[in-house]
């Protein structure tokens, strides 16, 4: 905390700032709005305006809820305070344009410390990251003086905190209290459901029980949070660690999860490849279960995976016709068959990059997309099927055309007077006058190019008096130059 009444935060402290939220475990269900199904169970918790207090009393003090507290005791304990009744704050706040007392108050605000010693108030970001960052010391702290079955039942509660936070649609929120339930999984010692420990991170027959109760689901709600706040990489990047888990590498819904959001990020190849193996682990499972409700329940999930596998197929039908339209606009700007579209041909749909609209009532998605990668300098005419050389599309109208505007080249000399001028030789004369004429022809283009675009002609008899002209005035002034 700064002399100036100011919470200052260290360069190297990361943070995300938590409301009260829940967020729920899901199971494979077909539909676009929710594809996950609520598991409660546990002890309940209750969620407080401060933080999270869990049935033993104990509760998270945020960075924001400390800060609003010492700013509501300096309002209540400010010197001048009772100087600003009701109706002098509105005399002033008339007077003035806002409220004066709220100039003079001082108030705490986080603030971030700049590399230069210097300091800026914290964004919201910033804000939210720092309640996540005291939120997850204070539970590890908490978590630390508990046994094995009180870290697994403390974390049993977080998460029935999130789900009912992610039922809310509070998804940053959910997001937190899921990050919690993860500190008390990385104790150093796990009692399993059998009644052995693992110690030491050696895992033992139990600790898949363990993860995939409790690890494995969490991670899903954590994703699954990522998804619904739009945040497709880093929803990949929570299955990714699931698959780390040996028991999520056999969990259908983990590839489900990453397929859709590979699907999503507009990876399809790796997104297709998800969505299989995940087929191919609801079939294994269901052959193991043959029970009625299980069979119902793994039908639910296959035809959840076959709708994404249907919504990958539109949406490379359209990564496909997007790639064909930019093609045949390449074709058009450029005359014919370019060098460019040849390397086009040659990109598979995965490398085409593609950026998800939102998602629609009926769950459609739009597209908007371009290929990725670099082309050398594209030719500007080729010849066609027709073996005729296409002269009328492009930037130019032909190739000859083209390299006469493009280079910057004098027009043959031509003397308009072969005698000798103010006794100077023919030479002289016409090397003088090359570079008048090379002046005169460049600004004759771009005259009449700008006729052109008017809509109106040049005289070529006027257009060539004029030249002579000047010409002519122009060698008399280099013969008195001289003389």
């Amino acid at each position: 905390m700064s002399t100036s009444g100011t919470t200052t935060a260290s360069p190297g402290e990361n943070f995300i700032s938590r409301s009260d939220e829940r967020s729920g475990d899901d199971v494979f269900r077909s539909g676009d709005a929710a594809d996950e199904v609520f598991e409660t169970g546990g002890e309940q918790s209750i969620a407080h305006a401060g933080g999270v207090r869990t049935s033993g009393g104990e509760m998270f003090i945020t960075t924001s809820d400390l800060l609003n507290r010492m700013n509501a005791a300096l309002s209540e304990n400010y010197p001048y305070q009772s100087e600003y009744s009701s109706e002098n704050r509105d005399d002033a706040q008339r007077k003035n344009g806002r409220d004066h007392a709220d100039e003079t108050q001082p108030r705490f605000e986080l603030q971030r410390r700049l590399p230069d010693g210097s300091t800026r108030k914290a964004d919201e970001a910033e804000r939210r990251a720092a309640d996540l960052q005291a939120k997850i010391k204070q539970a590890a702290a908490y978590v630390a003086d508990l046994s094995p079955d009180q870290k697994l039942q403390w974390a049993r509660e977080q998460r029935q905190v999130g789900n009912d936070l992610f039922a809310e649609k509070r998804y940053e929120d959910a997001t937190d209290v899921y990050l919690t339930c993860l500190v008390a999984m990385d104790a150093g010692s796990v009692k399993t459901c059998g009644g052995s420990i693992e110690h030491g991170g050696k895992k033992n027959t139990g600790s898949s029980d363990i993860d995939r109760k409790i690890r494995i689901p969490v991670l899903l709600n954590l994703s699954l949070c990522a998804l619904k706040e739009g945040k497709n990489a880093k929803a990949e990047k929570f299955c990714t660690f699931a698959l780390e888990v040996p028991a999520g590498q056999s969990n259908a819904k983990v590839f489900f999860r990453r397929g859709r959001a590979r699907m999503l990020n507009g990876h399809y190849r790796g997104a297709r490849e998800d969505l299989r193996k995940s087929l191919d682990l609801i079939d294994t499972t269901a052959e193991e279960h043959l029970s009625r409700e299980d069979a119902k329940l793994y039908e639910r999930e296959k035809e959840a995976v076959l709708k994404e596998m249907e919504k990958l197929d539109t949406l490379e039908l359209e990564a496909e016709q997007n790639l064909s339209r930019q093609k045949k606009a390449m074709r058009k700007a450029l005359g014919g068959q370019t060098q460019v579209e040849e390397e086009l041909s040659s990109f598979p749909a995965d490398t085409i990059t593609t950026m998800p609209t939102s998602e629609s009532s009926s769950g459609k998605q739009g597209l908007v997309g371009s290929v990725a990668g670099s082309a050398k300098e594209p030719l500007l005419a080729s010849k066609g099927n027709s073996g005729e050389c296409i002269q009328h599309h492009g930037l130019y109208l032909d190739r000859r055309k083209h390299r006469a505007f493009s280079t910057l080249r004098a027009k043959p000399k031509r003397s308009f007077n072969s005698d000798k001028i103010d006794g100077r030789s023919e030479e002289d004369s016409l090397q003088q006058m090359s570079y008048l004429q090379w002046y005169l022809s460049a600004f004759e283009r771009c005259l009449r190019r700008t006729l052109e675009l008017l809509g109106e002609e040049i005289d070529d008899e006027k257009l060539e008096g004029w030249r002579r002209d000047e010409m002519l005035e122009q060698e008399k002034s280099n013969g008195k130059k001289k003389s």
